[in-house]
């Protein structure tokens, strides 16, 4: 059901930063509008860029955005994990493991980014103590330069139900979990 794991640490370093890392792809629209509440605390604002990059860096070197969850931890680091599900019993049991992660592992926000109905678009839902945020993000991909063509990310002023954060940060369920 998980693809791969991948552990990067220090949420505020930025692509420039890295060492040895490759140099993002040029980008010929980026955009980003802000309609997210002011309940939204900057580290979990850092976490929800870092992911955003992430996701786009994946979208550069693959040519599509894959259904990911991203655990973030208290110490800066985040782990990400590519997931598929066939059939309802393998959502539920990937939600089941989704909340079990969480738990065992201690991670302070979870976000799950996947494919939106309308093409090129893809949501990121999120959620750590008391917060749940949901970006829509439309993108373009040019598949004869491999490049970014856009990239543009929406906060959501309501967030998007889903299945897969549900309950994770209730207190009912940490405490019968």
């Amino acid at each position: 059901m998980f693809k791969r794991k991948r552990k990067d640490h220090v949420v505020n370093r930025s692509h420039s930063q890295s060492a040895g890392s490759p140099a993002s792809p040029p980008v010929t629209q980026a955009k980003k509008e802000m309609h997210a509440g002011s309940q939204i605390t900057d580290a979990f604002r850092a976490i929800v860029e870092k992911t955003m990059e992430k996701a786009k860096d994946d979208l550069a070197s693959t040519g599509r955005i894959m259904p990911t969850a991203f655990f973030a931890y208290p110490d800066g680091t985040m782990k990400v994990v590519s997931f598929f599900f066939k059939d309802a019993l393998q959502k539920d049991t990937l939600v089941r493991r989704i909340r079990e992660k969480v738990l065992e592992e201690g991670a302070s926000a979870v976000l799950v980014l996947t494919e939106h109905e309308r093409p090129r678009t893809a949501i990121l839902s999120g959620t750590t103590n008391g917060i749940r945020i949901s970006v829509l993000v439309s993108y373009g991909y040019n598949k004869e330069t491999k490049t970014v063509a856009s990239w543009k990310t929406t906060w959501l002023k309501e967030p998007i139900h889903d299945i897969l954060l549900e309950g994770i940060f209730d207190k009912s369920i940490r405490q019968t979990g």
